[in-house]
């Protein structure tokens, strides 16, 4: 399964030039605990650069004790962002957060241009609804073979929403 269906497509973007202030009101406003660091690399309008993410800001707080609001947020970002593809598998999407020890990456087309971004929560989540799903399918299973076992007639109680097929 590829993670296509599952990006998120409202992405929050901001420059590198822009200040941390701006990044942190963003964050804020918008409830997201990242924002993608976009510019235009060879011609290439929307081309990610970096990440900043809430957690960048605290590091850089704890190491130097203080921020500077107003100071660029190129210089916390995490340059060099690992990125993926629309087209990637899930599997191959928690690989490459796991071995880049990362919960968020930018999703680009093959013109490395930014059309969403996938979080670890986005991958839990989806997984979680399948997981649910195939519990569903054992559920019902369980109450069908209920159902055609039982020796009386009066004592078969099954779920409405069952068909049986036999």
């Amino acid at each position: 399964m590829s993670i296509e269906h599952i990006i998120q497509k409202n992405i929050v973007t901001i420059n590198s030039d822009a200040t941390i202030h701006d990044a942190a009101k963003q964050m804020y406003e918008k409830h997201v605990g990242a924002i993608i660091v976009v510019g235009h690399k060879e011609g290439k309008k929307k081309t990610p650069m970096g990440i900043l993410t809430d957690r960048d800001i605290a590091l850089s707080f704890g190491k130097k004790g203080k921020i500077e609001p107003y100071s660029k947020v190129s210089e916390i970002m995490t340059p060099n962002v690992v990125m993926c593809s629309p087209k990637d598998s899930i599997v191959d999407t928690i690989k490459k957060m796991r071995s880049n020890g990362v919960r968020r990456i930018p999703v680009v087309n093959e013109r490395d241009q930014l059309v969403g971004i996938i979080s670890a929560d986005d991958v839990i989540q989806r997984l979680g609804n399948e997981l649910h799903d195939l519990s569903e399918i054992i559920n019902l299973e369980i109450e069908k073979e209920a159902y055609i076992s039982s020796p009386v007639e009066k004592d078969r109680q099954l779920n409405p929403q069952i068909k049986i097929v036999i």
